[in-house]
């Protein structure tokens, strides 16, 4: 008997250890992780009243995701802000929303020292910069999180990606002819993608705040009883 639970302490033991040692790689990944997303921004467009309140619907999406209890009230939230995002569609192009945001895009071109190419060459760096781990914790690094924080840090930068790779496409056609963007859905479609971005980008500062105030022995105990 004493031979068995000295096997078991041995045991309990190691995996304690290894969850001390995952708990200070967790916290050495969100501290990086976190830094990105306060210190480093992703903008299309100059800060702004105008830009603010086109980005407040993220940040109350986000806000209302983090008082969900489960992935079926998740679920429905997206389903709600879906149909209230397709609701929106026509008034933000009756309003002049867009032709704002594509008159401000070409006078950041037109004014830009840099020529198209070069603009084209800056964004496609920046995207291969996010998915090589250079701007951006590598899916490596990431795995190491809890899995609901991994997902939406995974998510978040799916669609970063995204959006730059669409950005390319949608100011390839301002440069040619402003005025054939007024009514496509491409610019709604990326509206929505950076909605996505404003709202997954606030969960995890918000989530990393709460796991960055725990110390590295709590959050062990943590893993250690859910078995991470």
């Amino acid at each position: 008997m004493t031979i068995l639970w000295a096997a078991i302490s041995a045991i309990l033991v190691f995996y304690f250890r290894e969850s001390i040692k995952i708990s200070h790689q967790q916290r050495n990944v969100t501290s990086k992780l976190d830094a990105y997303l306060i210190h480093w921004a992703l903008k299309i467009i100059d800060g702004s009243d105008f830009d603010f309140k086109l980005s407040s619907i993220g940040l109350r999406w986000a806000e209302e995701h983090e008082k969900c209890k489960s992935t079926k009230e998740i679920f429905q939230l997206n389903e709600k802000f879906k149909i209230k995002l397709e609701g929106m569609k026509s008034e933000l192009f009756l309003n002049g929303t867009f032709e704002t945001l594509i008159s401000k895009a070409n006078d950041k071109m037109v004014n830009s020292e840099l020529d198209s190419s070069q603009i084209y060459t800056i964004i496609s760096e920046y995207r291969r910069d996010i998915i090589d781990g250079k701007l951006y914790p590598n899916d490596s690094e990431l795995s190491v999180l809890s899995p609901t924080t991994t997902r939406l840090a995974i998510s978040l930068k799916l669609n970063i990606v995204s959006l730059l790779e669409d950005l390319i496409m949608i100011l390839t056609k301002i440069e040619k002819d402003p005025n054939q963007m007024k009514s496509k859905d491409e610019l709604f479609e990326l509206y929505v993608c950076w909605l996505k971005i404003v709202r997954d980008k606030q969960l995890l500062i918000n989530s990393n705040k709460q796991f960055l105030s725990k110390s590295a022995l709590v959050n062990a105990f943590k893993n250690f009883l859910s078995g991470i």
